[in-house]
């Protein structure tokens, strides 16, 4: 006799919205993975981000703290791969700025006079986000009982 069992993983939102970003900022460590030049140009930093290139993270990922992160490019793309980064190398659920400087200058109208120097923020803690996704799926099983068969 087979059945199926239903399971359920739970997966949170590990991106923040720049509206979601901006209420929390002062609450959490800002991790810019934009190289240097960048933070002078188009998109300067968001003022208390520390500045960490994408391709030194690896190598000084234990100079961050653990938790309360959030990682931060010009497009997304950068900091989501930072993301992985920062789970591989433990840190308590990471985030990233879901479309990156572009998203936040366009939906904050950041300017780079309104943008302050980077600066180390202390570890505080992220409000939960409510919005988290549900995936069910199926595991086929031979241990089951009358109401599980089909």
């Amino acid at each position: 006799r087979r059945c199926l069992h239903v399971t359920r993983w739970l997966y949170y939102n590990r991106n923040l919205l720049p509206r979601e970003l901006d209420a929390i900022k002062s609450n959490c460590n800002l991790v810019d993975v934009r190289q240097p030049e960048e933070l002078v140009h188009e998109f300067p930093a968001i003022s208390g981000a520390i500045n960490v290139p994408l391709g030194e993270l690896e190598g000084r990922i234990g100079e961050l703290p653990k938790d309360n992160v959030v990682f931060i490019c010009r497009g997304g793309v950068r900091s989501a791969r930072a993301l992985e980064i920062g789970d591989q190398a433990g840190m308590i659920e990471p985030r990233y700025l879901d479309g990156g400087m572009v998203a936040w200058a366009a939906v904050l109208e950041t300017t780079a006079s309104a943008v302050k120097e980077s600066s180390v923020m202390a570890p505080k803690k992220i409000p939960d986000r409510s919005t988290n996704l549900i995936v069910y799926g199926l595991q086929e099983t031979t241990d089951c009982t009358d109401q599980d068969s089909i």
